[in-house]
């Protein structure tokens, strides 16, 4: 061992001298930062999980829920450690109950499936919402998965995270996607409406968006006709105002003239049944135009 080695280690076991007095006297980001120096070694490359797990454990206890996921991930796979799925399944939930989307995800899917708690559809379904809102492209698709044939509502839901993973690249998404746009009209606009929002507005779902103010333009004449704010028809319309309509002058003193004239009209359509008909003809016609370009 030549000198500048000796003065490493020297150095090194200071380190690990003063991290754990600190640590004893309750100092967590010493605990945890105790475990990260075992875990790398003196080298800097020695995985030693071993050594590290009872520090980030120490350091999780005391409320790091980011360390709690490393603390979690280990006990459940194994790793330095024997495996225990319910320790492991503890450590994950509070992480995850922390807004760390990875546990959030995990723990969905130990939810689902019963691995390291009981088993609990409904809550895991939550947990693998909770990280896809934090866009985890996982956890879209895997919700995605599970809400496909759970009724019209599931359905949508589905459509709208299946829209998600495929704009983050998730070749299943894709795949499904497509099926999805093939199957009928209806769908097809459906989807590209989903497309659109997410690109304009972000991945969490318009239902779980704050509303709309009321000089955010409601399409009123295209929301009476089709008895709903979040129809495909309307979110392909509204798409078309924020993408193609606002960018230009023109476009915005017809949005302007729309607003003025149209609450009037929609509520005279609600109560007109054949006009209505004869009005969303034509809308079905132009939202199809749409999705055709």
């Amino acid at each position: 061992m030549d000198q500048q080695e000796y003065i490493d280690q020297q150095e090194y076991n200071q380190l690990i001298s003063d991290l754990k007095e600190m640590a004893a006297n309750g100092d967590v980001e010493a605990m945890k930062h105790l475990g990260n120096v075992y875990y790398e070694g003196p080298s800097g490359t020695d995985e030693n999980v071993f050594a590290a797990l009872p520090y980030w454990k120490m350091a999780a206890d005391h409320g790091d829920d980011d360390i709690a996921f490393m603390v979690g991930f280990c006990l459940m796979s194994g790793n330095g450690c024997e495996e225990d799925d319910e320790q492991g399944y503890k450590y994950l939930k509070q992480s995850a109950d922390g807004g760390n989307a990875e546990a959030q995800y995990r723990v969905g899917l130990c939810l689902l499936d019963g691995l390291g708690t009981s088993e609990d559809h409904m809550a895991g379904e939550e947990y693998l919402r909770a990280a896809a809102c934090s866009n985890h492209p996982k956890a879209q698709i895997d919700l995605a998965r599970t809400r496909l044939h759970e009724g019209d509502d599931g359905f949508q839901e589905a459509m709208h995270w299946t829209c998600c993973a495929y704009l983050n690249g998730v070749e299943e998404a894709a795949n499904a996607l497509n099926l999805i746009m093939r199957s009928n009209p209806h769908n097809e606009a459906a989807a590209r409406a989903n497309l659109a929002y997410i690109q304009a507005h972000g991945v969490i779902p318009q239902k779980e968006a704050p509303a709309p103010q009321s000089d955010g333009g409601g399409c009123y004449i295209a929301t009476a006709v089709y008895g709903s704010y979040d129809a495909p028809e309307v979110l392909v319309l509204r798409s078309f105002r924020d993408q193609v309509l606002q960018k230009h002058w023109l476009g915005r003193c017809f949005i302007k003239v729309y607003y003025f004239f149209s609450p009037p009209v929609a509520e005279r359509l609600k109560k007109a049944r054949r006009i209505n008909g004869l009005v969303r003809a034509a809308l079905d016609r132009f939202v199809a135009r749409l999705c055709r370009d």
